[in-house]
Formats: structure tokens, C-alpha cells, sequence
């Protein structure tokens, strides 16, 4: 008899999932060599940093990099289909095959600048980072693909320590220091433009300084720990709630 493999309608190629699900009805769970692999770094007893990726199975090590001259790898983040490794070397931002190779240098200029904090966009191939090229601290965009063209996304200069994408990949937000010692939560759409504070919207004098900003899954939150608690900005309603009250 038949047996209907998928009842999706077929259309244009859509993001690999990593759900377990044949998405695009070929008869092949999406992403199966993709979605099932580990990315991490081990420190030597050398003390050198390496960077390897290993399927869930512990089967099939692939070394990717290893720090030269005191060069740290770190940040490593997949890009959101799962095709390649995105990670922080020395300067630069710097991209490889699940296999380690090919690996590309995306962002910096030898030892000049600093870019910082890749963070791959959780719909496209667009990485965002973080670079003192222009001043102290801004946000940049580059595209993980060949045309790599990098994008000024704010105009600050300040320092920033943390960038998370909403869930929808388009609204970014980071933290910034200000004078003082205060810290603040910023938000700016992909596009570019302005920023929004939360400062400003929540009408908050004083934030102290964060640990850490998450989104909520539906984009509707903004989640940030600090001073050993955990906070809740809901963005629609413009109302801040302690979770924890520590």
C-alpha cells in the first residue's frame, strides 16, 4: 500500500529545523548530519585551547583550530542551520566546516582591531559582533556567506559584554556600561536606527550593572540577572517583576 512520508506543501527552502522532522519532504530527516554534533573546546595540558567537534554518538572527533601565540578561540556558537562553526580567534571572527575545513576569517584586520561576541542570528546567516574599529565598542553585522560585507549597526562607542538576537532574528539586544559603574539593556533592529533603553521605557534610574540577558521564547520578554536575582521585562506591557526576590 502507500504511505505518506510528509504532508507539508512543497515551497521555497526553509531553515533547517533540527526538530526530527522531515521539513522539506525528501523523505530524510532534516539536518540528521547537522543537528547531531557537539562543539567544544578543550584545554591541553600544554595549556593550549582546541577546538573540536564531535557527533552526540561520541563518535567522529574533528579537530577545527588551536590557539597560536596566547590567541584564545572562544565564543563558539553554530550558525542557525547548523552548517558551520562560528568562533572568536585572537582579533578576528572566523567560520569553518563541521569537519575543520575551510576555515575563513569574516571580521578583523590582523592585530589592529578587536572584534568581539559572534553571535549568529538564530533565521539567516548573519553573525553579529562586537568592535572597537570605529571608537570603543560598537555593534557590526557580517554575513556568513561570500559576500561578506560588514555593516556598522550602532553608533555608541561604549563598552558592551553581551548580545542576544530575539527569537524572530530581528531585534538585537546588549548590554552597555555608563558612567559610574551603571550598566543598561539595549535593543536595535537589524536594520539599524535607533536604540531603545530599557532604562527609558521602564523609566529605571539605576539598573546596577547585569550578569546575564535572555529573551523569552516568544520574544516578548526580556530576562537579565542581577545582583543574584533574576528580572522579567515584559516589553509589551512595560512592567519589570523580580522572580526570584532574593
Amino acid at each position: 500500500g502507500l504511505e505518506a512520508i510528509c504532508n507539508a506543501i512543497p515551497g521555497d527552502p526553509i531553515p533547517i529545523a533540527c526538530d526530527g522532522l522531515d521539513d522539506d519532504c525528501d523523505g530524510e530527516i532534516d539536518g540528521s548530519d547537522l543537528c547531531r554534533k557537539a562543539a567544544y573546546i578543550n584545554v591541553s595540558a600544554e595549556n593550549v585551547t582546541e577546538l573540536h567537534v564531535v557527533n552526540e554518538d561520541g563518535n567522529g572527533r574533528a579537530f577545527i583550530a588551536t590557539d597560536i601565540a596566547g590567541n584564545d578561540i572562544k565564543d563558539v556558537r553554530w550558525l542557525y542551520d547548523g552548517s558551520l562553526i562560528v568562533f572568536n580567534f585572537g582579533h578576528g571572527i572566523f567560520v569553518a566546516l563541521p569537519d575543520g575545513s575551510r576555515i575563513t576569517r569574516v571580521s578583523g584586520i590582523g592585530g589592529r582591531v578587536g572584534d568581539t561576541l559572534p553571535t549568529p542570528s538564530p533565521t539567516e546567516g548573519l553573525i553579529a559582533f562586537v568592535s572597537d574599529r570605529d571608537g570603543l565598542g560598537d555593534v557590526y553585522l557580517v554575513n556568513s556567506g561570500r559576500q561578506r560585507n560588514i555593516r556598522r549597526l550602532t553608533n555608541l562607542e561604549r563598552e558592551m559584554y553581551q548580545l542576544e538576537w530575539s527569537p524572530n532574528g530581528e531585534v538585537l539586544a546588549f548590554i552597555v556600561s555608563l558612567e559610574g559603574g551603571d550598566c543598561d539593556i539595549l535593543t536595535i533592529g537589524k536594520e539599524g536606527g535607533n536604540t531603545t533603553s530599557l532604562r527609558d521605557v521602564f523609566n529605571v534610574g539605576s539598573f546596577g550593572c547585569f550578569d546575564y540577558i535572555r529573551w523569552s521564547p516568544n520574544g516578548t520578554f526580556l530576562l537579565y540577572g542581577s545582583a543574584g536575582d533574576i528580572f522579567r521585562a515584559d516589553l509589551e506591557m512595560g512592567e519589570i517583576r523580580n522572580l526570584t526576590n532574593n
